[in-house]
């Protein structure tokens, strides 16, 4: 037993004895120190959920829809890491309830306000379960998978691709009637290159590498992504920008950086290059290179929301957002070995463990039960304590544990079923649901190496973020 081990068992027994807050001491080089803190963190995530919830799979305010997908994902991939079922049941409860009766999360609760962000969100969670082979079938007594409900949600938005304005790319809302129909934000897009990659990994089936090329394309060419530095006009290497309104054709970008965005684009990377190594998605390179560069903390190297965090103002989405990227990076750490190109993973290795360290100082036991706060640089619990919190440090924890096999159709058991096909033959239009007759992107749409200016364009960044 490791001595930080027996200090947190010293803590929580004078905790029992005189109901005083302690902070906890986690070894983040130990997997049973990583495992038992992760069980702590988990468990304060059902207790919110428990103590608040009024339906199925919702987190009652201040918490929106899409952090209640963000949450069941992460519980998925706290089964799959670290062998607890405890929860099993009820995250299946709650998938399973939002599904909505088009089985493509548009539940009719939400559909008046439900954006593209917030459906793709349980559809990651929705494709982890089927890469994880989560025990419980999505609809109990119906032929159906976690693969086809991720590839409904997947078919839908690419009929929602919108070649009618900025030459492409997803808008932020589904429906006209909500504020902020006009802008089209790098994470629903990141979502939807995510969720491309990953069911290309997981089905092989080239349609979807077919859509992740040209959803990286778009953004690189609009600008959410590896776009010009204000002052020379030379790129930077893997930044990821927050969005821009088709009201301006596009042309004018908001550039405040979120780990999330971030975390989404690295992700779809990563999986990208595992299953087609083209420089496109060498371009992975840049957005490490971004995490070191713009949302680590110099002093102690963990990561940091720098667009919120040091005013200390980050709203509640804000609060969550760290858990996007912590994922991205273990998923990163998972394919690093591949190949070299895509990440150093003693360097990436480093930075998890670096921030799993920072994140766990943010934690303490009050009362038997952990409270986590928000600012993971400052080494000292700061009392903003929240789902979004929790969330992040949970992911972080199981980043920095060794990894579990990311599974394909092939190995995931529980995964498919004959009624899920795989199809992957979405189009784009302008708008509108999707179609059970869609076809396949046009040929000179399709491939990330057919367009040279962009691969080339990866190609610098990889260059600029090694410093070559």
């Amino acid at each position: 037993m490791s001595p930080s081990k027996r200090m947190g068992i010293a803590q929580l027994a004078s905790l029992l004895l005189f109901g005083s807050s302690l902070a906890i001491q986690v070894d983040v080089s130990s997997t049973a120190d990583l495992t038992d803190t992760s069980k702590r963190v988990a468990a304060s995530i059902v207790n919110r959920y428990q103590n608040s919830s009024t339906i199925p799979g919702l987190f009652d305010q201040p918490y929106y829809f899409w952090e209640g997908g963000l949450a069941w994902d992460s519980l998925v991939y706290y089964w799959a890491q670290t062998g607890d079922a405890t929860y099993n049941e009820l995250v299946a409860e709650a998938l399973r309830f939002q599904l909505g009766d088009s089985l493509d999360y548009m539940p009719p609760n939400q559909t008046k306000s439900e954006g593209n962000d917030d459906q793709s969100y349980w559809a990651l969670a929705a494709m982890t379960a089927a890469e994880y082979g989560f025990p419980l079938a999505p609809v109990d007594g119906q032929n159906t998978s976690w693969l086809e409900i991720a590839e409904n949600v997947f078919n839908e938005q690419a009929a929602r691709w919108d070649n009618g304005s900025c030459g492409g790319g997803l808008r932020w809302q589904i429906f006209s009637f909500n504020s902020g129909y006009n802008y089209k934000n790098s994470i629903s897009n990141g979502n939807f290159f995510q969720l491309a990659t990953r069911l290309a990994h997981f089905t092989g089936n080239q349609t979807y590498s077919d859509w992740a090329a040209q959803t990286l394309q778009w953004s690189i060419k609009v600008g959410l992504a590896f776009s010009q530095d204000y002052n020379n006009s030379t790129l930077r290497a893997g930044t990821v920008f927050d969005g821009t309104d088709i009201s301006t054709g596009c042309t004018q970008i908001n550039r405040i950086q979120w780990t999330a965005a971030l975390g989404t684009y690295l992700a779809g990377a990563a999986f990208g290059f595992n299953t087609s190594s083209t420089r496109l998605y060498a371009s992975g390179t840049g957005f490490v290179a971004t995490v070191n560069t713009t949302f680590t903390d110099n002093d102690n190297g963990t990561i940091s929301e720098v667009a919120c965090a040091p005013q200390n103002n980050c709203n509640t989405d804000q609060l969550a957002f760290k858990a996007v990227l912590a994922r991205a990076l273990a998923q990163t750490a998972y394919f690093a070995p591949f190949s070299s190109s895509l990440a150093d993973p003693a360097a990436l290795a480093s930075l998890i463990q670096r921030s799993a360290k920072g994140a766990t100082l943010q934690c303490q036991v009050d009362g038997g039960s952990l409270q986590c706060g928000s600012d993971w640089v400052s080494g000292n619990y700061d009392g903003i304590e929240g789902l979004g919190q929790d969330l992040s440090v949970l992911n972080k924890l199981l980043a920095a544990l060794p990894q579990k096999d990311i599974g394909t159709r092939q190995t995931a058991s529980n995964a498919t079923s004959s009624a899920s096909g795989g199809n992957g033959t979405a189009t784009g239009s302008s708008g509108g649901a999707a179609s059970g007759t869609a076809t396949p992107l046009p040929a000179n749409d399709a491939s990330g190496v057919q367009a040279s200016g962009f691969a080339l364009l990866a190609a610098l960044s990889f260059l600029v973020a090694f410093g070559l």
